[in-house]
């Protein structure tokens, strides 16, 4: 029926600027595609270098708590975390693995806003990043650092630019054929 439709009713003309048409679209879509993918790729590896920087520092400011088994001001240097948007939570164990102290965001319920967007993501999908650190006093490993941090921010960008980049590979079909079906 498909084949019937194009056969007989339109010319050659409009066959070739319709084929043109999709096939530019369906070019630069791959294009933008790319260059999204790419841009994820980049801002998942500045999220991991950010995540461990963020994990060394904690760790070398925890020694004296640990040494001198202070929780508090341990969970007091953990809540500097909560400026950062992508934490979910925060521990420090020391070397027999009971928590020493944490600091969990309860705001920050990403998981659940992923499943409520477009479409679940599948099962392989990476949904967060974690990060361990040990904790160190000259040679001696006294403790370790968690840093838990949600990739939802990430993804939703991801979709949303991949949304974008669909929504101008229509806009080009459109303006291409009009374009050239004027000449």
């Amino acid at each position: 029926m498909f084949n019937s439709f194009f056969r007989d009713s339109l010319s050659i003309k409009t066959k070739l600027m319709f084929v043109t048409s999709i096939a530019v679209s369906f070019s630069l879509f791959l294009v933008l595609s790319f260059f999204i993918y790419l841009s994820f790729v980049n801002e998942q590896s500045k999220l991991h270098t950010r995540l461990t920087i963020q994990t060394e520092i904690i760790a070398n400011n925890v020694v004296p708590a640990v040494l001198f088994d202070d929780p508090s001001s341990a969970e007091e240097i953990l809540t500097a975390l909560r400026v950062d948007s992508t934490i979910r939570g925060a521990k420090i164990s020391i070397n027999t693995d009971t928590a020493f102290a944490s600091y969990d965001n309860p705001t920050r319920d990403e998981a659940g806003r992923l499943k409520k967007t477009f479409f679940n993501l599948p099962y392989w999908v990476e949904k967060q990043i974690i990060i361990e650190k040990n904790i160190l006093n000259e040679t001696d490993t006294i403790g370790k650092v968690t840093i838990t941090a949600c990739l939802f921010n990430l993804y939703l960008s991801f979709l949303q630019n991949i949304s974008i980049a669909i929504l101008i590979s229509l806009i080009t079909l459109i303006l291409t054929f009009l374009l050239s079906n004027a000449l």
